[in-house]
């Protein structure tokens, strides 16, 4: 009977990478021997470009996240501390700077207890693009992003997580603009000069400590990693990541798979551990199993989207009830997430009163259903969305020829403009009505309304003109004459002239118009000509006066003696009524 081996199965830690569908993995060779177990000091891209990074272990997650792919074992700096710095392809500055995240876990080699776990996120810097956390200090200059991490809590080596652990170092920033990483710096130098320097130089002085990039499992053992859930490895990506050696036969043995849950958790897309069983054969039937155990996990915060790129919430007060009511901000704001359908803002960052028009600036915590989350600064608007009324009794109106003379004579009588705020300019357009008020027939015009925020609004008035009643009987007639040379007189002033000369009697009427067009079009025109004026009292009964009226025509000398009596006249007039004045005014005074 032969005796079972065990067969070693390797997982090679590139597997790590493959959870970012998205990644660029950087495609370079090494330029010095100085390296421990695959971990290189110095690589440099293999194309056209020039770019440095330290090992194959700085990557693009995405166009403005930089992450770690391989962890990295490093022997403790003398001053207790190391720096790390980048050359980005754009400019930064406090001004364009939007958000950032830094993310990062340090792990004690001799005490895997004692660890750095840094995740901060921040929306605002200090003067000259500073920003001081807890372990770590951020500066931005220019096309220099740098980080420095205090590590004088451990021992001479310590590890720096890669994709391959939890927690490992990312670094997420937000300036509007995509960029590339295109040189990375380690080291123990602090201050910006220095390190652009260092860039020139390509010097880098920290040392690689021993780490182990090769994972050795035996037989019935798991290996576990985690991936994201909306990305997650697939299934044969996996797989590639592990290869299986046996000793006696002294090869590479193929190995099969049997899917427990896993395909279908990415396919649903569930949180939790999901597992796949490894199996490996050798030439004597042997075999050997390995569980790979992987954990899908949502590794990102909500992200806010703002319209035009600002961070402005912009709130109706029509939908703000009352003032001092409480305004729930997730009602008014878009978030979204890779994973959670619903994010919000949290409760104690939600609320905020409405108590005036204008912006204040409010900090708000955006988190999903795994707890990932963002801290923002937000500027808050209310702005009023009301439009003002226009208020009619009726919007239909029914009147008679000359009750009112034109569209703005109805809308100063009949219409009233209110707003929640103020009414800032009101006006009439598409007018028909106001060249047609004497006629029958239907006409309409168009009121509007602004009020101060530029809300808008109008109505329509539809004016239906009739006439209701029938001919009348014309019993008085009068007579007036004029020059050619005489002013022309309104309707009113010809019925003022029959008045003062006691041609007729006074009485009060609303509106005296022209009935006939004869006045208008022959008033310096010498001749005889029937004049008919309709009189409306105040209920808008008709009484129509004709004028036999005669127009001379006017010699200039005739017209100038004329005019000259008239003022000597005037004068008259004007003396006589001030000496009755005063007689009256002093006979009273001696009475009492």
């Amino acid at each position: 009977m032969k005796h079972k081996k065990t067969i070693l199965m390797t997982v090679i830690s590139t597997v790590s990478i493959l959870q970012f569908s998205s990644i660029k993995q950087i495609n370079a060779k090494a330029e010095t021997s100085d390296y421990v177990d695959g971990a290189f000091q110095t690589w440099k891209y293999q194309d056209d470009c020039s770019n440095l990074f330290l090992g194959n272990s700085i990557f693009q997650i995405d166009n403005r996240t930089i992450g770690l792919y391989q962890s990295l074992c490093l022997k403790a700096p003398a001053n207790k501390s190391i720096t790390m710095a980048f050359y980005i392809s754009e400019t930064f500055n406090e001004e364009n700077f939007k958000s950032a995240r830094i993310k990062a876990q340090f792990t004690d080699v001799n005490n895997p207890n004692n660890k750095m776990i840094i995740d901060e996120s921040f929306t605002d810097l200090y003067d000259f693009a500073f920003r001081q956390m807890n372990d770590c200090d951020f500066y931005a200059f220019g096309n220099v992003i740098m980080l420095e991490f205090y590590t004088s809590d451990f021992s001479d080596k310590f590890i720096v997580h890669g994709s391959d652990k939890e927690n490992y170092f990312q670094m997420d920033f937000d300036f509007g603009k995509d960029y590339v990483a295109e040189l990375f710096y380690l080291g123990e130098v602090s201050g910006v000069d220095q390190i652009e320097a260092d860039f020139e130089s390509i010097y880098s002085p920290i040392e690689i400590g021993e780490y182990k990039d090769t994972i050795l499992k035996y037989d019935n053992s798991t290996y576990s990693f985690t991936t994201n859930v909306t990305n997650p490895i697939p299934l044969n990506k996996l797989l590639e990541g592990f290869k299986a050696f046996d000793f006696s036969d002294n090869e590479e043995v193929s190995i099969d798979y049997e899917d427990v849950n896993y395909l279908d958790a990415i396919k649903n897309k569930e949180l939790g551990k999901y597992y796949i069983n490894l199996i490996a054969s050798d030439s004597n039937n042997n075999i050997s199993k390995l569980q790979v155990e992987v954990e899908l996990k949502d590794y990102y915060a909500p992200e806010i989207i703002f319209p035009d790129d600002q961070n402005v919430i912009r709130i109706p007060i029509s939908q703000c009830n009352e003032i001092g009511s409480t305004i729930d901000l997730n009602d008014f704001i878009t978030i979204v997430d890779d994973y959670d359908k619903n994010p919000k803002i949290t409760d104690e960052t939600k609320n905020v009163t409405f108590d005036s028009l204008g912006s204040k600036n409010y900090t708000i915590k955006i988190t999903d259903f795994s707890g990932n989350f963002i801290t923002k600064k937000v500027n808050v608007e209310f702005y009023d969305d009301i439009k003002p009324t226009i208020e009619m009794a009726d919007y239909n109106l029914n009147i008679y020829p000359f009750e009112y003379k034109s569209a703005q004579d109805i809308v100063s009588k009949l219409v009233t403009f209110n707003d929640n705020i103020e009414v800032t300019q009101t006006g009439i357009k598409d007018d028909n009505y106001t060249a047609n008020y004497k006629k029958e027939g239907q006409y309409s015009f168009i009121v509007y309304a602004y009020d101060e925020e530029g809300n808008y609004t109008e109505q329509k008035v539809t004016v239906n003109v009739e006439d209701n009643q029938g001919p009348v009987f014309i019993i008085n007639e009068y007579s007036l004459s004029f020059y050619t040379t005489d002013e022309y007189l309104s309707a009113q002033n010809m019925l003022n002239l029959l008045i003062d000369r006691n041609q007729m009697a006074y009485k009060k009427y609303k509106v005296v118009e022209y009935a006939n067009e004869v006045y208008n079009e022959n008033f310096q025109k010498a001749g005889e000509y029937d004049v008919l004026i309709a009189c409306y009292d105040e209920d808008y009964n008709k009484e129509l006066i004709l004028v036999k009226l005669t127009i001379t025509e006017a010699k200039t000398n005739i017209n100038f003696f004329t005019r000259v009596k008239n003022f000597f006249t005037d004068i008259f007039e004007n003396i006589k009524e001030f000496f009755e004045k005063a007689y009256n005014t002093v006979v009273s005074w001696f009475k009492r």
